[in-house]
C-alpha cells in the first residue's frame, strides 16, 4: 500500500514540473507597431515597423493584412537581431541561428507600402497566421495592433502671378512745370489794343537741357497762350539756327553773282575780241586791180 502511494505521489511531482515548465515557456508575446495612424500622398512610399517582445524567441513569422487596391507592399526587411529570412505573402519570416534566441522588444522587419489611391483610408494589421515561436511552441496572443494609413491627393500648387515692373525713366530726368506766359490786353482811346503776350521762360531740366510744358497750367481765355513767333525769337537755339541758314543762302547768292558775272566776261572779251582783229589784205588782188586801170 506504501509503494502504491509513493508511486502515485511521484507521478503528480513529475506531472507538476512539466506543467510548471509548460507554462513558463508559455510566456506570451505581442506584436506592435510604429505609430497609430499616417496620412499619405498618392504615389508616396512609407515604412512601417514591426515588432515583437517575447522571450527566448527563434523564430517570427509576420503576415499583415491591408486593402490591395490602395495600398501596395514593396518589400518586407528582418531586423538586424534576426540572421535570417523567408518571404511570405504579404509578410517575411525571421530566424535565428546557431540555437540563439532573441528576448524583449524586439524590431522584427520594417516593411515598405506605396500608396495607389489618393482617397479615403486603409488599416494595415497584423494578421493571423503570424507567429512568436520559442522552442517550437507559438506564443502569440493574438494581439498585433494596426495603422490606419489615411490616404490623400496633392494638393497642385499655385501658378506663379506674373509681376509687372514699372518702366524706368531712362532719361533720369525729373519733370519741371512750365509756367504759362500770362497775356493783357492794353486799351487805346475806344480802340481794345491787340493782346501784349508776354512770355515766360521756360524752365530746363537739368539733365538734358529741354524744356517741358506743363498743359495743367490753363488760366483762361487769354492767359496760357503761348506766343509762337516771341518763343522762337527768344530762343537762343532756335536763332542761332535762323541766322545760320541766312548765312549760307547770302554765300549761295554771292557765288552765284560772282559765277554770273565771270561768264558774262568772258563773254563781252570774246566778243569784242572778234569784232577788233584785223583781217588781212590780199596784195595780189590789189595789184592786178592797180595794174587793170594803169593799162586802160
Amino acid at each position: 500500500m506504501k509503494n502504491i502511494l509513493a508511486k502515485i505521489l511521484t507521478v503528480v511531482f513529475a506531472a507538476s514540473a512539466m506543467l510548471s515548465t509548460n507554462v513558463f515557456a508559455a510566456n506570451p508575446a505581442s506584436f506592435t507597431l510604429n505609430s497609430s495612424s499616417y496620412s499619405v500622398v498618392n504615389g508616396d512610399t512609407f515604412n512601417v515597423s514591426i515588432f515583437e517582445n517575447g522571450d527566448n524567441v527563434n523564430v517570427v513569422t509576420l503576415k499583415l493584412a491591408f486593402d490591395n487596391t490602395k495600398l501596395q507592399l514593396n518589400s518586407a526587411i528582418c531586423g538586424s537581431s534576426f540572421s535570417g529570412s523567408q518571404g511570405e505573402v504579404n509578410g517575411v519570416t525571421c530566424f535565428t541561428s546557431g540555437g540563439t534566441t532573441v528576448n524583449g522588444s524586439i524590431l522584427v522587419a520594417n516593411v515598405s507600402f506605396k500608396s495607389l489611391a489618393g482617397a479615403g483610408s486603409s488599416a494595415i494589421s497584423v494578421a493571423s497566421g503570424s507567429k512568436i515561436v520559442t522552442s517550437g511552441l507559438n506564443i502569440w496572443d493574438q494581439v498585433g495592433g494596426s495603422i490606419l494609413i489615411n490616404l490623400i491627393t496633392p494638393t497642385p500648387a499655385p501658378a506663379p502671378v506674373p509681376t509687372s515692373t514699372p518702366a524706368s525713366d531712362t532719361a533720369g530726368s525729373t519733370s519741371m512745370p512750365v509756367v504759362a506766359p500770362t497775356s493783357t490786353s492794353q486799351t487805346l482811346g475806344n480802340k481794345a489794343a491787340t493782346p501784349i503776350t508776354t512770355p515766360v521762360p521756360e524752365p530746363v531740366n537739368p539733365t538734358d537741357g529741354t524744356t517741358q510744358a506743363d498743359p495743367s497750367n490753363n488760366t483762361g481765355s487769354t492767359l496760357g497762350v503761348v506766343d509762337l513767333k516771341s518763343s522762337s525769337k527768344n530762343d537762343p537755339v532756335k536763332s542761332d539756327s535762323s541766322n545760320t541758314v541766312k548765312f549760307f543762302d547770302a554765300v549761295r547768292i554771292f557765288l552765284a553773282i560772282v559765277v554770273a558775272a565771270g561768264v558774262m566776261a568772258i563773254t563781252y572779251y570774246y566778243g569784242l575780241r572778234s569784232e577788233l582783229t584785223i583781217q588781212p589784205v590780199d596784195k595780189s588782188f590789189k595789184k592786178s586791180k592797180y595794174h587793170s586801170k594803169n593799162r586802160k
